[in-house]
């Protein structure tokens, strides 16, 4: 993209950490005419930190070059992951990964009450946030690392306020009803899709499968698991 051209672009449809990512690099790729982004610099709270890079990123294969900000989980995860990230090269010796693809870069800061030099610091709310993050956040990740159960299911749906994963089917230009697979440009798509088409889908050279809708669950769009992405080329 040109100098000052498109440097901002709007993503709307996340509705999780990993959306952010996923959806992040989809919606680049999009604006900037087929082009997967080469580094991504997420920006977000300190505690979170293990959470992005050490599980997010090591699934969708992003080379983990570093960052500031300490998170929840951190030794852990430089144990777990040292060597065996999708993307992550040999690993040095703090587990992140050698440049490869998609590069991440973490700039995380901590809300003041977590900070122990300032002086809204609270040592209890920060134990509890923290606490919070291991058990609601970094651990339910880390048990489902692709977040298609039920319970990660859930939690999207629940913050789905405009109802995308709802639908009963496809909508065409023309009014006619259309399968819940096979869209075409100008048709709207039943569920939470990564894409806008099959057109588009195909073009990205990603691999997505559908979770259908059940038990009061919306039907989804997610990445096929343990797949070469087009990014890590």
């Amino acid at each position: 993209m040109g100098e000052g051209e498109g440097r901002i672009i709007l993503e709307e449809g996340a509705l999780d950490s990993f959306g952010n990512l996923l959806r992040g690099m989809i919606a680049f790729w999009r604006a900037s005419g087929g082009t997967w982004p080469r580094r991504v610099s997420l920006v977000g709270f300190g505690f979170k930190r293990a959470r992005f890079l050490g599980l997010h990123c090591r699934v969708l294969g992003l080379g983990v070059c570093g960052g500031r900000g300490v998170g929840v989980g951190e030794r852990d995860e430089r144990r777990r992951w040292k060597g065996k990230g999708r993307g992550s090269g040999k690993g040095d010796e703090n587990g992140q990964g050698v440049k490869k693809g998609v590069e991440a870069f973490f700039r995380g800061v901590d809300p003041r009450f977590m900070d122990p030099d300032a002086l809204e610091f609270d040592a209890v709310r920060c134990q509890e946030t923290r606490r919070g993050e291991r058990e609601y956040g970094y651990g339910e990740w880390e048990r489902d690392l692709w977040g298609v159960g039920e319970r990660l299911r859930r939690k999207r749906d629940r913050r789905d306020a405009w109802g995308e994963g709802k639908g009963k089917g496809n909508v065409g230009e023309n009014g006619d009803a259309a399968a819940g697979r096979g869209t075409r440009a100008g048709e709207r798509q039943a569920g939470r899709a990564l894409f806008e088409n099959d057109e588009e889908r195909i073009r990205s050279g990603v691999r997505t499968r559908w979770l259908e809708a059940e038990r009061g669950m919306a039907r989804e769009e997610v990445l096929e698991e343990g797949v070469q992405m087009p990014w890590e080329r």
